[in-house]
């Protein structure tokens, strides 16, 4: 008899047996926030509650579970009120905390606050933009309660991160200096105006992209010089063009930073072809581009037509006289053999009279081709 008539005032809350307390935790608003914030949890009790009740606003841990709760605030009473609390610093990166209030006397678990609570929450939504063979750009979501964002990098084969850049209250950041054709991680976390960190959010596998070959490349042939111009590639640190003869098995080579190459040296009424490729400052390359193919044009140095004196036969120093030539700048002389090979190729001052050992060619017949880059001479030389 005396059980069923105590029943009725017997109520179970959070599967603890009461008679008649309980307590119901309100709505928090704020979130997300930061570590070390401080927050007010408003709460209704039902039934009577002893003197000397303490409530206490517990935290779950970032999962949602009160396994190991941890008190944020405390209020010493018997009725409804709201505890002052304040978030731990060093609180775990989460999207799922839940605050319940719990009393002393008697011992009452209450409900939590229903919805899922965010502290120290990484930024959403990363997405790897603006992907070349040097760069790529992250973007993320904006957090409400970040002042800041750090960002940093590795290879996705990488152990290590590259150092951490502070970005400042930007949403998205431009990494450079990459490799070509490479796997790669990128890493942000928002930054709390009191240094609270979130954890890093990850954009994994990003490749990168191949070099990008020159384009729009065109050909200004003049005499002895031809001048080649193209398109200003991304990514770009330098260029590397390579020309020839055509027919001509060997190549030359030369480097220049701007989109643009002077050839000098070359032979005048003679076919030509080249090609460009882009170089990265991490030295990756692209393949050559498109051939380019032209004939130079063919005119003498000046009217006069001067022809240098040689002091044929030559033994072992080549003589050389060069009062009609007039060079502008230091002189570029290539010996070719009797097969139209180069055996000797010298730069030399400017100057009207030059000598030129010799002595280490075989006999025979040989054609001096001479240029100061915009003019050319051509002399047979006979070696004894």
């Amino acid at each position: 008899m005396f059980l069923q008539r105590i029943l009725p005032v017997l109520l179970v809350v959070q599967g603890y047996w009461t008679f008649g307390q309980s307590i119901s935790t309100g709505t928090i608003s704020g979130s997300p926030f930061c570590g070390g914030a401080g927050i007010s949890v408003p709460f209704t009790v039902s039934g009577t509650f002893n003197s000397g009740n303490v409530f206490s606003a517990q935290l779950s841990d970032h999962k949602g579970s009160f396994a190991n709760p941890v008190v944020i605030g405390t209020l010493a009473g018997t009725g409804s009120g709201t505890i002052s609390a304040v978030l731990p610093l060093g609180s775990k990166s989460g999207t799922k905390y839940r605050i319940r209030v719990v009393s002393s006397s008697p011992a009452v678990t209450g409900t939590d606050n229903g919805k899922n609570l965010k502290i120290n929450p990484k930024p959403k939504n990363t997405q790897a933009t603006n992907i070349s063979a040097c760069a790529v750009t992250l973007t993320w979501g904006a957090q409400s309660n970040a002042s800041s964002y750090k960002v940093r990098y590795k290879k996705s084969s990488d152990a290590s991160y590259s150092s951490v850049v502070d970005v400042g209250n930007v949403t998205s950041y431009t990494f450079t200096g990459l490799k070509a054709n490479t796997s790669y991680e990128f890493n942000v976390r928002s930054v709390c105006s009191n240094g609270e960190l979130s954890d890093w959010a990850k954009e994994k596998n990003v490749l990168t992209g191949p070099v990008a070959v020159p384009t729009g490349a065109v050909v200004y042939p003049g005499v002895a010089i031809a001048t080649l111009d193209w398109n200003d590639m991304p990514c770009a640190a330098s260029y590397r063009t390579r020309y020839r003869i055509i027919g001509d098995p060997t190549w030359s080579y030369k480097t220049s930073t701007a989109s643009t190459v002077v050839l000098t040296g070359l032979w005048p009424a003679t076919d030509y072809e080249a090609q460009i490729a882009t170089i990265t400052a991490t030295n990756d390359s692209s393949a050559y581009g498109v051939l380019l193919q032209w004939n130079m044009d063919y005119r003498l140095a000046a009217s006069a037509q001067p022809t240098p004196l040689i002091n044929n036969p030559v033994q072992d120093v080549l003589e050389l006289s060069l009062d009609g030539f007039a060079p502008q700048a230091p002189v570029d002389f290539t010996l070719l053999d009797a097969a139209g090979r180069t055996v000797l190729k010298r730069t030399l001052p400017a100057v009207p009279q030059l000598s030129l050992s010799v002595h280490n060619l075989p006999a025979g017949y040989y054609r001096l081709i001479m240029t100061d880059g915009q003019q050319m001479l051509q002399a047979p030389m006979v070696k004894q």
